[in-house]
């Protein structure tokens, strides 16, 4: 029944190309994560605070750039590591007692191997 209906955007919500002018704006950086309140709007991690188990997930507590310290948010890990890399190793190279994701060792198999995240 839904088949036949193709997603379709308002042209209001399109903007124009702007070309950067700042040599920042050019270079692309591996600590943004799209923010859970507006699903179309990236933002960058300033730091990761926390980290807990919920629901047999690891979340982390995300400071956000440029947001006030009470926005705040817990996100799950697998969107932590896919959008902010650096930021997880920098949280547990500072806190090596912090709630991690137990490593596996098995002969010959990596981690990302026996499971996806």
């Amino acid at each position: 029944m839904w088949k036949s209906i193709h997603p379709v955007i308002n042209k209001l919500y399109l903007t124009s190309y702007v070309t950067p002018t700042f040599e920042q704006q050019l270079q692309k950086s591996d600590n943004r994560v799209a923010n859970p309140t507006d699903q179309t709007k990236v933002q960058e991690v300033e730091e990761i605070l926390n980290s807990r188990w919920r629901g047999g997930k690891l979340q982390y507590l995300i400071k956000w750039k440029g947001q006030p310290l009470k926005e705040r948010t817990w996100e799950n890990r697998a969107k932590v590591v896919k959008g902010a890399p650096r930021s997880c190793k920098e949280f547990h190279q500072r806190h090596p007692d912090a709630l991690r994701v137990p490593v596996i060792r098995l002969p010959g198999k990596m981690y990302a191997d026996i499971t996806k995240t």
